[in-house]
């Protein structure tokens, strides 16, 4: 039978790769209830009948521990996402615009099919260039064509491109991100210092964001 140890081991790498960017929040959280299915089952058969009689003994902190995991990540997602946003917008609140053209496209390397846009602009005569930070398929732009820019005007070298993608498709994906995981883990944090103070009966609740071993 897969005893706690392992169980707690599958737990860290559930959250090492939710942290990672290689799973997605909901299979993190599919996998977390697995566990939990799995560590209650493998209870009913040692003690059968015991979640009508029995109270579950959750390891302590458990539900703290991860929600603590997920606060810090969902503030690290949510301080990238308004780090670009804060780019932003101090580029439309102080920046200055012109129009630029599409001097030529960076295509991505190996296997990747996506294209960014070099944009030439001129500002007092001089000419600079920016290069895009996203890269799609199909590309949002062609060579020759027309784009703003906002530049800084104590350097005009600092610009961004115009348009929604450019703009605030970070913003909008890690801010987003940082958001759910940082509420959830907020749940998590404040449902598992409840039942560390006052303790609760086994229910479904008691089965989410916990370990459980049993007495």
């Amino acid at each position: 039978m897969t005893d706690q140890v392992t169980r707690d081991r599958q737990l860290r790498e559930v959250l090492e790769e939710l942290s990672a960017g290689r799973l997605m929040t909901g299979e993190a959280f599919t996998q977390v209830k697995k566990l939990q299915d799995a560590a209650v089952a493998e209870a009913a058969v040692e003690s059968p009948g015991f979640a009508t009689r029995r109270t579950i003994k959750k390891t302590p902190g458990g539900g703290i521990v991860a929600g603590l995991i997920l606060l810090v990540i969902g503030g690290i997602f949510g301080g990238v996402g308004g780090f670009f946003g804060y780019k932003s917008i101090r580029f439309e609140l102080q920046g200055k615009q012109v129009e630029g053209k599409v001097v030529r496209m960076i295509h991505g390397g190996g296997k990747s099919k996506g294209s960014k846009p070099v944009v030439a602009y001129q500002v007092d005569g001089k000419t600079h260039e920016i290069e895009g930070s996203i890269s799609s398929s199909p590309p949002a732009y062609k060579q020759g064509d027309k784009a703003t820019v906002y530049y800084n005007p104590a350097d005009p070298s600092d610009a961004q491109i115009g348009g929604f993608v450019e703009r605030w498709l970070f913003p909008t994906i890690f801010g987003g991100i940082g958001g759910i995981v940082f509420i959830v883990g907020m749940a998590m944090f404040f449902g598992g210092l409840l039942r560390k103070l006052f303790g609760s009966p086994l229910n479904t609740a008691d089965l989410e964001g916990s370990r459980f071993t049993v007495g």
